[in-house]
């Protein structure tokens, strides 16, 4: 039952990010579990980490002229 929880995750995942502007992937080094929650700090440092390198990409989205578009709400 986890296992079609995660496929159906990944899908939705998939089908969202072909939308997106800009993809922020963080690297954590080795496959971590819908269910690995003591690996929470690793997975936050790797987000920050990633983000970090990501500034001049989003710096450059948002003066794009996309801006406005950015700040409508995600439609269901």
């Amino acid at each position: 039952m986890l296992r079609s929880i995660e496929v159906c995750q990944y899908e939705h995942a998939r089908l969202r990010f072909a939308q997106a502007d800009l993809v922020i992937r963080p690297e954590f080094g080795k496959s971590i579990g819908t269910l690995e929650f003591g690996l929470k700090r690793h997975c936050i440092a790797a987000g920050a980490v990633t983000t970090r390198r990501a500034y001049g990409d989003i710096e450059t989205l948002l003066n794009s002229g996309n801006a406005e578009r950015m700040a409508e709400p995600l439609a269901g």
